[in-house]
């Protein structure tokens, strides 16, 4: 019985160390979050293998503002070429131009990305980077990842509880 209990408090744990990155994921999306330390930070998915092997389709950076004179060449940056669009690119600084624009290039790529990216199209710089947590993510955010993840863990807290009550009602119920 000693295991079951380990076991779920295990397994409760694990599902509390994913659940609140992704949630704070999904709130930080839908801008949710209040002016915080967080909104410093950027959590984004890659989606493609451009900066393979280093940055892998599935992965997720973490990207913090910096101001773009703190940026160097090796730095991996994420910039916007369209400020209108949501649409995000994740590249190796190559060069800093004399006009603080950026040369990029992906790591998986032959040449340098074909314009300069301006300072303010920068909207920062990778920091640490989870494997295969991006794939967790996108599910996350479909209706059938949505509903399991808050089933999953309502279930679970359901199971435990139940367990609780009956052991709490047997001890009551077995004589003195």
């Amino acid at each position: 019985m000693k295991i079951v209990t380990l076991l779920t408090r295990m397994i409760f744990v694990l599902l509390l160390l994913v659940l609140i990155p992704l949630l704070i994921i999904m709130f930080q999306d839908k801008g949710l979050l209040p002016k915080t330390v967080l909104s410093n930070f950027k959590p984004l998915t890659v989606i493609s293998d451009s900066m393979s092997p280093t940055l892998k389709a599935g992965h997720v950076v973490v990207i913090r503002n910096v101001p773009s004179k703190d940026i160097e060449p090796g730095d991996i940056i994420t910039f916007n070429n369209m400020p209108e669009s949501e649409t995000y690119i994740t590249h190796r600084v190559v060069k800093v131009n004399s006009d603080g624009s950026f040369i990029t290039r992906g790591d998986a790529n032959q040449t340098n990305d074909l314009a300069p990216v301006p300072a303010e199209n920068v909207v920062g710089r990778v920091i640490v980077a989870i494997p295969y947590f991006g794939y967790l993510v996108e599910f996350t955010r479909s209706k059938l990842g949505m509903i399991i993840m808050i089933i999953l863990p309502g279930l679970l807290i359901l199971v435990c509880e139940v367990r609780n009550l009956a052991r709490y009602l047997e001890k009551s119920e077995a004589p003195s």
